[in-house]
């Protein structure tokens, strides 16, 4: 049985083959790292973004054709997303921006553009860019939105930068160009309890997102998370949490939201806790457990809870 509209399944239904996610480094920052508008990045954000960097940061040609000759010998894959991670990967120059999404679209094989980012980093000018861009090389485009809370004494907390009202109208203006609005949502940030957690998730599936990453709150090597955990002033959440959340935010989800991801992994070194990130089949096995024997599938709470609002 589906109990929930997996992004595997999404990719083969619209592609008609399988398809491989190749992760980019085009050398961005944050607007809430560089002194824009703050200093230091989330508390949660380690030096190397969102995962560790590429080599030749500015030759993103060169990164991707590189991997898709080394997916291709494997037969992992027959078409590919770029996939713009670190940092903001739309924070900078429209030209820049233009140059380095081009290169990440030389190869035909690349269907899809997928650029992760912050909504205070999206505009009107970037999104035509875009739009042209994706008509001439006929690819798709996924904006992948860090909103991680939508609630704002969290989000102060974690030195995000931007309130929570901000992010309905940077969905609104990419939906309207046509391309799909993927929102990444943080279980476990500091001060957070069950129900704020599953209030960012109702509040986000309000918006109307195409889709959802769900992560864990982890703590990294060098962040203020770190200090926050080693003084004993944060504790992240156990797998039996994390999992119990998962699957009340699933069973309030809308069916045709592409789940993306269901739970974050992590192997890096500077990963300090919780320790069973870097188990992501463990945690996929416990969360599949967990949706059987509570017999979850996505969108299972969505009338109690939409009849609740109209109430």
């Amino acid at each position: 049985m589906k109990r929930y509209n997996d992004l595997k399944s999404f990719l083969f239904e619209r592609y008609g083959v399988k398809m491989v996610k190749i992760s980019l480094d085009g050398g961005f920052t944050c607007p809430n790292r560089d002194g824009s508008i703050g200093w230091g990045g989330c508390i949660f954000c380690d030096e190397r973004g969102a995962r560790e960097k590429e080599p030749d940061a500015s030759e993103i040609s060169l990164q991707i054709s590189k991997k898709i000759t080394e997916l291709l010998e494997k037969r992992e894959a027959e078409k590919f997303i770029a996939y713009f991670q670190n940092f903001s990967g739309s924070y900078d120059k429209v030209s820049n921006l233009k140059e380095k999404y081009s290169a990440a679209l030389t190869d035909k094989r690349v269907a899809v553009l997928s650029i992760g980012t912050r909504p205070d980093c999206i505009n009107g000018e970037i999104l035509q860019m875009l739009s042209a861009l994706a008509s001439e090389k006929g690819a798709d485009v996924w904006i992948e939105l860090g909103l991680q809370t939508s609630g704002d004494k969290t989000a102060e907390l974690i030195n995000r930068c931007y309130k929570s009202e901000i992010f309905p109208k940077a969905v609104g203006m990419i939906k309207s160009y046509g391309f799909s609005a993927v929102v990444h949502l943080m279980f476990g940030l500091p001060g957070e309890d069950e129900g704020a957690m599953l209030n960012s998730v109702k509040y986000t599936a309000d918006t109307g997102v195409d889709g959802i990453k769900l992560h864990a709150a982890s703590v990294m090597r060098g962040t203020v998370l770190e200090k926050m955990f080693r003084g004993g002033r944060y504790k992240p959440l156990t797998r039996e949490e994390y999992v119990n959340i998962a699957a009340k935010a699933i069973a309030l989800l809308p069916p045709e939201i592409v789940v993306h991801r269901l739970v974050s992994s992590c192997k890096t070194d500077l990963l300090v806790a919780p320790d069973w990130v870097r188990d992501k089949p463990g945690s996929l096995i416990a969360l599949e457990e967990k949706f059987e024997a509570d017999d979850i599938v996505q969108g299972k709470d969505l009338n109690v809870w939409r009849g609740a609002q109209d109430a």
